[in-house]
This record gives C-alpha cells, structure tokens and sequence, in this order.
C-alpha cells in the first residue's frame, strides 16, 4: 500500500515538472525594467538618507534575558540510538552548545570582535540597510576595485570576518586590492524588514545596487553564497554596466531535461528499491530541504517559537551548519560542526539573529521567493545562460589548434584546450536547438523561449562578428591546411560541429550573415565547405554533412554578395580529387557540384535540386567561368536532357529548367567575359536543338522508356577538354566501409519548402510561385561515372509514373530556350564564317572573336533576376535537431557515456 501511494505521489509530482516546465518554456516574455519599491509605505517623507555610523551592541538587560532563557530551557528529549543527526538536532550536541553560550560565551569580548570593522547604516527604498565598509589600508601603487559580498540564510555578516583581511591586504603578486563591502540582506540582522510583501532576492538586488551607487561605485565585483549568490546574479542581469564581474559559491545548473529525467527515473525504480532509489536520485539530498519548504509556506508560524526560544533558535540553525559543512557529518554524534567552527563563531552567528529579532523577517525570503509574483521574473533573470553563452563563444571561437606553429607540437605536448573546446562547441550548439518555426517574431527587447538565442541574435558589433567568423574560419581550414612536413600540424574533427554553429549563427543572427557576405572571409567558408562535401560524397555514412554544407550554401547563394565573391580567383592548394583548373571561386563551385552529381552516392540525389538552386541564385554575378566549368555544365545538360530519362519521372525535367536559367542568366548579364560558355554552348548546340525538337508523341516516348541498354556519357571534342586523371588529389572518395556507424536520418525537405523566389532588385515586387513536387517522389538511384541519365532512369525505372503527350507538351513549351536560340542564331553563322574564310582551327582565336563579340540589341529583353531564398520550416528545423543529436551521440561514443542509460535518439544501422 505505502509502494502504491508512493507511486500515486511520484506521478502526481512529474505530471506537474511536466505542466510547469511546460509552462515556462513556452511562455514568451519581456526583460522588464524592475520599479523601485518603497518597502516601508508612509515613511517616505521621513526618511533620513545619510550614511549613519553603526555600533553592535550587547545590552546588559539583553544578556541578562538571554542568560535566563538557556538556564531555565524545558528538559530536552534524548536522542534514539544510533541515529547521530539524521532526525534532525542531536540534543546531547545541543546541550554542549547552549551550556557554554550560557555560562562561558564572552559577550563583552564578542561584541568587541564583531565590531572590528566599521559597520554604518542607510536608508534605500525605506529600509534601514546595515553593512560593514573594510577600505584597504595602504593603496599605494595598486589599483582599489570595490567589492560587494552577500551572505544567504541562516548565515549573516560574520560569515566574511575572516575573509575580509585577506581581501584588503596588499599582496605584492597583485596590483590590485579590495574594498569590501559586506550588508546584511533586507530583514536579516540589523537591516530592517519590508512592511509589505514580494520583497524577493530580485528585488533585494534593486536595493543592494542603489546601495553601490550611494557609497559612489558605479562598477564594481559581486560574490554570493546561498541566497547571496541569487542576489549578485540577478544584479549582474539587471544591471550589466554596473558589475564588473561575478564569483559565486553556489551554483545550481537544472534544466527541463534533468529534472524529467530524474522523476522518470523514480517512477521506473521505486517499487523495486526504495533505498537504492534514494542513493541514486537524490532522495538523501532531498530530505534535507525540509525546512525549505516549511519557510516556503509558513515562516511566520514557526518563526514564533524560534524568537522566542534561544534553544530552539539554536538546534534550528546548528543543524544546517552541521549538513552544510559536510553531508556525512549527520551520521556522526557531535554533528561535526567543530571541525570547521568553534563554539564562539556559531554563537556569533545565533546572536545576530537573536539580538536583532530577525529570525522571522529572514525565512520570510523563502515565501518571497516563491510568490506568482517573483516566479514569473525567475523566470527571466535566474539563469546562468548569458555567462555560459559567452563562456562557450569565446571558449569556441578562440581556439587555435597550431598554437604557435612548431611543426609536431601536438605529438610532443598535450593539447588539453582541444577536448574543452569539442565540448564547449557541443554544448553550444544543443543550447542553440529550438523550434522557431512558431511564426512568432522576436521584439526588439524581448527575451524568447531560448535565452541562448537571444544572446546570440542579439550580437551586433562588428569586432565581436569579425572574432566569431575568424574563430570558425580559422577551425574549418585546419583540416585542409598543407604543410611540407607530412601530418605535423594538428587536425581538429568537429567541422560537423562548426558547421551546425555557423548555420545557426547565420539563421538567428541575420546581421552576422550580412556580414559575412560583405567580407571576404565568406571564401574561407566555402572552401571547407566545398572540400568536405567532395571528400563525403561517396561515403554513405557522411550523408547527413553533404546536406548541412549543401544547406548552408543554399542560404548563402541567396544574396548577391555571395555570388559577387565567387569570381575572387581560386589560387588555394586544398587536396581534392577534382580537375585541375585555373579560375575563380565559380568555377571550384561548379566543378565539386559536377563531382557530387556524376559520382556521389545514390542517397545525394535529393539534393540536386539544392545543387542547381545554389548555381542558379549566384549565375548572374559570374562573370568569368573557365573553360573546364563551362564543359562541367553542358555535360550535366547533355546528361539531363536525354529523353528517356526527361520521360522516367514527373519532376526531373526540372533539373533541365534549372540549368537553362543558369545559361540564360549568364548570357544576359554576363555575356562579355564568359567567352568559355559562349563557345561551349555553340559546340553543344545540338543539345539546344533537340530539346527543342523534343519529340512528344506517345510512340516516341514509348520507344525511349523501353531502351534498357547501357548508354555512356557523350564525350567531349573540345581541345580544353580535361582529363579526369589530372587531379589536385591523390586519395578519392571511398564508399563506405562494411561496419561504419550511420545515424537514420530525417528526410530532406523538398526545395519548395526551403525557398521562395523572389525578385533581386529591391525596386521589383516580390514574385510568388509554385514549384511543389520538385523533388518528391523521387526513387534513389544507383550511382555511375559513365551515365548520369542511365544511372537517374534506373534509380526511377520502378515508379508507376506513364507520360502523357499532354504532360510533354505541357512544360516543353515552357523551356526557356529563346535566349539560347537567338545567341545561337546570332553567332553560329559569325564563327563558321570566321572560321572558313580564315582558316581557323585554333580555339583560342575563336574565343578572343567572341570577347570581343556583342549581343546588345540582338536578345530578348532581359528577365529579371529571381533569387531563391532560403526560408525557414518544420521540416529543416527537424533535420538539423536530428542531425546535431546524432552528430553528438556518436563523437561520444568512446568512452561510453551512453551505456545503461536510457537514452534512446535514434537506431544505429551498421552498411
């Protein structure tokens, strides 16, 4: 029975964590601007606001009371046996205490020692706030920065007597020293209490700021312990111009996950052992927060009989000393207080509370703290996101892996930065991962459901951009730097990782993609970029980062910058098996999408369409393509037009559309400078022609679908035709290996949802289109060098797809071919004849003919510019959530964090 009612109270308690954080992270809210209170209404014409001298003091009538209430205490109950402290005060400990504060404590002694420092008082918002000010004594030649020191509950000022000279001594490694200023907190000790309600630690850091500014600090440092440490956190959120920085020695990090966790994890253990469940979820540390609760609630009931009785003041104080110095002390007799305090220092500590009546006005912070009131600001401000963002940012951003540069360094030296900086960036992108698909937008000054997010979008400097960039640059080039000492820099391995964190800093932050388009450093992205999704396009197992670089190429092709930096000459040695060539940025570009198309592995063929998307969006801007770019282009046309593969599937027509705009788009506004492609096209002209001529009668299309045979790729007869065999690199891509670890990753959302086209001139209305099921529905194909269309119709050969004359007609008289056509019409006859009546065979003379060529007047009015831009949907933000948690899970799979857990992502398939 106690088993089930046990279970009944669990699962009431996780079905309200569930409610609450349910509650909490879906709420959007404001950073509001906390009023100043006045605590003490009626009061505000009355107010001295002097900084007043103050003086402890131990009356006689106080002592003598005092005295009298420890000798005539009521007979105090005999502990059970064996029990020590873990039903709370040991009373045989208690009666030591109370007998040597009653007959050997030295109050005239203690009351000189307590007031050593100077101690004054002033009024803020109403109270009377108490606090010692230590200055330093000799300051020459350092630097005096002023500090302020909060204590929590049941401590008070005399926690920092001992701490405070070593705060203000010189020390001659320091060329600094401290001020100290210690208060006590609202209603702790010799500060008055607020006659009203809701006076919380965040409204007490309101006070302790105002506090600063009267003694005349406008910067300053803060340290807290307990409740103190709620204090100097919510001043340093508050008040960001005023604190300089942070130390605290309490610091509690829980979040939404770990407390399901741990619930769940009790409800699944509890009925099996109630014991190893206490072990193992915190049940132990859990029964020591019972008095947390009782001030929660009702501090005044029991704060009646603590003020009233020095005994019970005591064992109800005594207690936390003895669990807080250390947990294990409540299985020992004397409680082990002793080992760290003496007699008088805990005494001192009662007398403050005793002496100034506050014992009450103190717990009251507990009820305080948890009003509707407060809770709703505890959620804005108690968290510890903003100094753990720009810890991971920085920790992240400058790193540098080659250190000073001596080759081998990291086979001679530990590089213990390098597993710090892999976490941070881990850490770093999981607090970046929310749903912002909501259609919510983000108010200038408020604070979405993610913290981390907001931080980030809210960067807007551009030291602090040029820092992050350099940062992410600086470790997605390490991989691909070559030195002549073989292997004798280090390499880093979480480009996945860094590619993760430049999306989102690109996607939440949109003043940092500006300015990484503006910069030239963009270049020092794509090239990485570029090297990874070569060297990944046949390994099955490195699927999912051939789609993040693909996307965040997507999102860059979508402004013009980007597509202006392209034509930047590529004068970079990155070792990748592609042609060589000499060109730009375009025409690497252009060459690895070629590679990823005619040889990648057969689960690349969604992201054809993401592919030409990028080349079409940047099309406009290039202004010289190479001649290898040029062929790379025809032949992927050549290959797309064939009929019988145009005829296999109802979208792959759209591949063709797709090239046709990269031409169109390059012959109308970059027609002078891309002789190369000019001539290129003219060689290719048949391919033109016979899209033109596309035969859509149903014998026809019957005729193409039924040829099985094995068809190669048309083989070019151009003199700057490159051999495949010249590469940059010596090591291809390899498919992989029997064993390899892949994560299942989430379907590609179709370029349609990714998209939406709009017109590039800023004067021109935006065009909305339709281009649903571009890529749907397509099969996967079976990958080989020979055939692109071969190896496309047999990978869609299974569809129940039936062309009609109807669906043929229907979009072939919709292929923009005129601007083709009439280039064609236009130049054909000009470099035949030239060719005839000078006897050309020479290419190179062709080309300079066509440079010098125009077609101003002879085209078609020019199209405008559309750029497809990348907008953000569910089905993204559900494939990088899935990706980055894969990601995740298996860099950490050694040593493994996982086992015996229940931690369950994803299946791990082995190829």
């Amino acid at each position: 029975m106690d088993c089930l009612l046990f279970g009944v109270i669990i699962l009431s308690c996780l079905v309200m964590l569930i409610v609450l954080t349910r509650r909490y992270f879906s709420s959007r809210r404001k950073l509001l601007k906390l009023p100043e209170t006045w605590w003490t209404p009626g009061t505000e014409n009355s107010v001295n606001n002097d900084i007043r001298p103050y003086k402890v003091t131990f009356s006689e009538e106080m002592v003598k009371d005092l005295k009298y209430r420890l000798k005539h205490t009521r007979p105090l109950i005999p502990p059970l046996k064996d029990v020590a402290w873990n039903y709370g005060t040991n009373t045989d400990a208690l009666r030591k205490l109370l007998d040597y504060w009653e007959n050997e404590y030295n109050f005239d002694e203690r009351e000189k020692y307590i007031n050593q420092y100077s101690h004054f008082k002033t009024n803020i918002q109403g109270l009377d706030i108490h606090f010692i000010h230590a200055k330093p004594n000799n300051t020459e030649g350092k630097r005096v920065l002023p500090l302020l020191i909060v204590h929590g509950w049941p401590g008070s000022i005399m926690e920092f007597y001992k701490i405070i000279p070593l705060l203000t001594s010189p020390k001659p490694e320091h060329d600094f020293v401290f001020e100290v200023i210690a208060p006590s907190l609202p209603g702790f000790g010799f500060s008055s209490a607020a006659t009203i309600p809701e006076l919380s630690t965040i409204q007490m850091s309101v006070v302790l700021k105002n506090l600063m500014l009267r003694l005349g600090h406008d910067k300053y440092y803060v340290q807290g312990g307990d409740w103190g440490s709620s204090v100097i956190h919510t001043m340093s959120c508050l008040y960001p111009q005023h604190v300089l920085g942070l130390h605290s020695n309490l610091c509690l990090v829980l979040n939404k996950w770990t407390i399901l966790k741990k619930a769940l994890t009790l409800l699944k253990k509890s009925f099996l052992s109630w014991e190893k469940t206490k072990k193992k979820t915190g049940f132990s540390i859990l029964g020591e927060f019972g008095y947390f609760y009782i001030q929660a609630t009702k501090p005044d009931t029991v704060g009646v009989g603590l003020n009233d009785s020095p005994a019970g003041l005591a064992a109800y104080i005594i207690e936390k000393f003895s669990t807080g110095t250390n947990p294990s002390y409540k299985y020992r007799a004397d409680g082990g207080f002793l080992e760290k305090y003496t007699y008088d220092e805990l005494i001192d500590n009662l007398m403050i509370y005793w002496i100034s009546n506050s014992i009450t006005t103190a717990m009251r912070i507990y009820a305080e703290h948890c009003t509707k009131s407060n809770r709703s600001l505890e959620k804005i401000l108690k968290s510890h996101a903003l100094p753990m963002f720009t810890s991971l940012l920085n920790t992240v951003c400058a790193y540098d892996p080659v250190g000073y540069g001596v080759p081998y360094n990291h086979l001679l030296f530990t590089d213990s930065l390098e597993p710090l900086v892999d976490v941070a960036l881990q850490i770093l992108i999981v607090t970046l991962d929310h749903d912002t698909t909501g259609g919510i937008p983000m108010e200038e000054g408020a604070v979405g459901d993610n913290l981390f997010i907001n931080y980030l979008s809210r960067i807007h400097r551009d030291e602090d951009f040029q820092f992050v960039l350099k940062g992410i640059t600086r470790l997605l080039n390490n991989p691909l730097m070559q030195t002549y000492l073989p292997n004798s820099t280090k390499k880093v391995h979480f480009h996945q990782e860094l590619l993760v964190f430049f999306w989102k800093m690109c996607d939440y932050n949109k003043k940092f993609l500006y300015y990484v388009l503006k910069s030239s450093d963009v270049l020092e992205v794509l090239v990485p970029i570029l090297y990874h999704l070569n060297d990944s396009r046949a390994d099955q197992s490195r699927v999912g980062l051939m789609h993040i670089g693909v996307f965040i190429l997507l999102l860059l092709s979508g402004e013009r910058n980007f597509g202006v930096r392209l034509n930047k000459p590529y004068t970079a040695t990155v070792p990748m098996d592609i042609p060589v060539f000499t060109g730009t940025h375009a025409d690497l570009l252009v060459t690895v999408f070629h590679k990823i198309i005619t040889t990648g592995h057969q689960r690349l063929q969604p992201l054809f369409d993401c592919l030409l998307t990028i080349l079409v969006n940047v099309s406009p801007y290039l202004k010289t393509l190479s001649m290898v770019a040029s062929t790379k282009l025809l032949h992927l046309l050549e290959a797309f037009s064939t009929p019988w593969f145009l005829f296999s599937a109802p979208t792959n027509h759209h591949l063709v559309f797709f090239l046709l705009e990269i031409f169109n788009n390059i012959i109308q506004y970059q027609f002078d400078g891309n002789s190369n492609l000019v001539y290129t096209i003219i060689r290719k002209r048949q391919v033109f022609h016979a899209l033109a001529n596309l035969p859509s009668d149903c014998n026809t299309i019957a005729k193409s679908l039924s040829k099985r045979q094995r068809r190669h790729m048309p083989a070019s007869t151009s003199n700057e035709n490159v051999s495949e065999a010249a590469m940059e690199g010596s090591h291809p891509a390899q498919p992989a290996e029997p064993g390899t670890l892949k994560a299942s990753l989430l379907e590609t959302p179709g370029i349609e949802n990714m998209t939406e086209k709009e017109s590039a001139h800023p004067l021109s209305p935006s065009v909305s289109i339709d281009i649903n099921k571009l890529i749907t529905n397509r099969s996967e194909r079976e990958s080989k060098t020979e055939d692109i269309a071969e190896e496309l119709m047999n990978a869609t050969k299974n569809s129940v797809w039936v062309p009609s004359s109807d669906w043929v007609y229907q979009w072939k008289s919709k292929l923009p071919l005129q601007t083709i056509m009439r280039l064609l019409q236009v130049l054909v006859p000009q470099v035949e004849k030239i060719c005839i009546d000078k006897g050309l065979t020479d290419e190179s003379e062709i080309l300079k003919f066509l440079q010098h060529g125009t077609l101003v007047g002879l085209l078609p009015v020019p199209h405008p510019i559309l750029i497809r831009r990348y907008q953000a949907n569910p089905g993204t933000t559900a494939w990088f959530r899935t990706y980055m948690w894969g990601v995740i899970y298996l860099r950490n799979v050694e040593p493994p964090i996982w086992y015996d857990t229940d931690v369950k992502l994803f299946e791990i398939q082995r190829v």
